[in-house]
């Protein structure tokens, strides 16, 4: 069994956001083979602080107040020495990260060992053999499911992922993979969001953003208000119509968009509620789209994202939160994000199309990218012409 193997550490990660709570979960999956996995605070064995969020000292003396003698990392950007905890300073090199929680599992098996070694005389041997019966009936608190039980769950949770994977039918269709070197199939994988309702309602929340001012969007059966400055639609429209205009292109005059000058009331009030732009934005998408990209989008070009997406409030069809944290991590072309991690490509493609609905596509620097240092490039030891003739003219 190899050292990363041997890990087997339940890690908490605290004061950590999303995205960096992902690029540890990809860190274990990578070096250390799995073998380490983040859980939550109460049942971790160590646990990993990040002292450069808000109120960081706070949030550590509280934690070692809760969990006093669990090991402990800290990390970062600053030089740290703390007594009795291991301080790294950020970017990590991921080998420095893994010799740390080596250090820690070897800590933890000295002081079982200590606990576990009675002295001579001391007659602890029977209290040994009760810690340990105790400690074994902690460990099976939660006994695993066996024979009918286990098969019930196992159906009971193979039975709701086919369900959610046929709600999602309606949102993500269920086109096959393509073949992204046949020119037919790469333009019937693509859509233009300006011809369907997704690019009308983009209009409309540009002009009450830029105009600032109300704008209704909608026909006589329907409408959508949207208030000036404001992150809240008020939606008076069923969600059938709204479908119903989103999957297909938008024909002339099937949706008007107004700018309207004082309370002029929804065209439609049968069915009225509040719902987040941003949620609405990628509603529409995931119709439209329905499992394609929008025009101009290379599928084999890397793209990634500029923060976590609000999935509090956005529709989660099957594989977003992987694809997600995958992204979150590092750039991938779409492709290769299916390949990677074996997914229909049209939950890739949907991904794409929503997230960049909402803006979250494209280039930001981000705090998880000072998690970990980059990796290096060796320069090759013999230099071109023209590097040694610049080298020259820079010497002169």
């Amino acid at each position: 069994m190899s050292q990363q193997n041997s890990l087997s550490l339940r890690v908490a990660a605290v004061g950590m956001d999303e995205r960096m709570r992902c690029a540890l979960q990809l860190f274990f999956q990578g070096h250390c083979n799995n073998s380490c996995a983040l859980v939550h605070e109460g049942s971790a064995e160590i646990s990993i602080i990040d002292l450069d969020g808000y109120k960081s000292q706070q949030l550590l003396e509280e934690h070692r107040t809760r969990y006093p003698g669990r090991p402990l990392i800290v990390l970062s950007l600053k030089n740290m020495q703390l007594d009795g905890i291991v301080c790294l300073r950020k970017p990590l090199n991921p080998q420095q990260l893994l010799a740390a929680l080596r250090q820690m599992k070897g800590q933890m098996a000295d002081q079982v060992t200590r606990t576990e070694t009675p002295e001579p005389g001391s007659g602890a041997p029977e209290q040994s053999v009760q810690a340990a019966s105790s400690s074994a009936v902690q460990i099976r608190d939660n006994p695993p499911l066996a024979g009918k039980e286990q098969r019930t769950a196992q159906s009971t949770h193979v039975a709701a992922m086919r369900l959610h994977e046929r709600n999602s039918d309606a949102y993500i269709g269920s086109a096959p993979d393509i073949d992204p070197e046949d020119p037919k199939q790469v333009a019937d994988a693509q859509y233009d969001p300006e011809d369907f309702f997704q690019g009308y309602l983009k209009r409309a929340l540009s002009i009450a953003e830029t105009e600032n001012r109300d704008v209704r969007i909608g026909n006589q059966r329907g409408s959508i208000r949207i208030q000036r400055q404001c992150k809240t639609i008020s939606v008076g429209m069923s969600e059938n119509l709204m479908r119903t205009l989103s999957v297909v292109p938008v024909m002339n005059g099937a949706v008007s968009i107004t700018r309207l000058k004082g309370n002029e009331p929804l065209l439609a009030s049968a069915e009225r509620h509040l719902i987040n732009s941003d949620a609405l934005l990628w509603k529409t998408a995931l119709w439209a789209s329905r499992g394609r990209v929008p025009c101009g989008t290379s599928l084999t070009e890397p793209v990634y994202l500029r923060q976590w997406p609000n999935m509090t409030r956005l529709y989660a069809f099957p594989h977003v939160l992987r694809i997600a944290a995958l992204l979150i991590r590092e750039p991938h072309s779409l492709m290769g994000i299916a390949k990677v991690l074996s997914i229909p490509q049209r939950n890739v493609f949907a991904f794409y199309s929503a997230t960049h609905a909402i803006g979250l596509t494209g280039s930001a620097q981000r705090a998880v990218d000072k998690l970990f240092e980059p990796a290096t490039v060796k320069k090759h030891g013999r230099h071109g012409l023209l590097s040694r003739l610049l080298s020259r003219l820079h010497l002169q």
